[in-house]
């Protein structure tokens, strides 16, 4: 039977590769590519590449709240994920069934059903954030692009000024 702490915590890491996934389309999204090898290449990108690119687009886009939250979440969860994937290990039962994780500095790192059930739900909500930040910047860019269709048809080239 499968303990109840390593099934949540599978369920945390199929999660967290799928907010993996929503990261690279968010990027894909924000940096207006068309080629499916490009988000390929960007799947294949470290996390924290991925955090990184994410950063510099919210930058450019300037989208506000939910993207600056989403970064944030996206880094806490990486530090979180991070500790224990590379945490050392002990076997705490004569069966091998039952482990204990501890950080690089010596510390037990919080391994419980109810905490990673947390922690799942909080990918989740990342994920919805940049499902937003996504949906956000393809609005404001067709609204972007409408403006600059309508205001074309108002202005005449020869309009401009000689000191331009």
């Amino acid at each position: 039977m499968v303990d109840e702490t390593a099934a949540a915590y599978g369920l945390f890491q199929v999660s967290f590769a799928w907010l993996e996934q929503e990261l690279a389309a968010a990027i894909y999204h924000l940096r207006h590519l068309d080629d499916p090898k490009q988000f390929d290449g960007l799947l294949r990108d470290r996390f924290s590449d991925k955090i990184k690119y994410f950063k510099e687009e919210l930058q450019q886009a300037n989208l506000g709240v939910d993207g600056e939250e989403a970064l944030a979440r996206l880094k806490e969860l990486s530090k979180w994920r991070n500790e224990r994937t590379h945490a050392r290990i002990e076997i705490i039962s004569a069966s091998g069934y039952q482990f204990a994780l501890y950080s690089k500095t010596g510390h037990r790192l919080e391994m419980n059903p109810e905490s990673l059930r947390a922690r799942t739900n909080e990918v989740l909500t990342v994920i919805h954030l940049l499902n937003d930040v996504a949906r956000l910047h393809r609005t404001a860019t067709g609204i972007s692009k409408e403006l600059e269709e309508l205001l074309g048809t108002f202005i005449e080239p020869s309009e401009t000024t000689e000191s331009e």
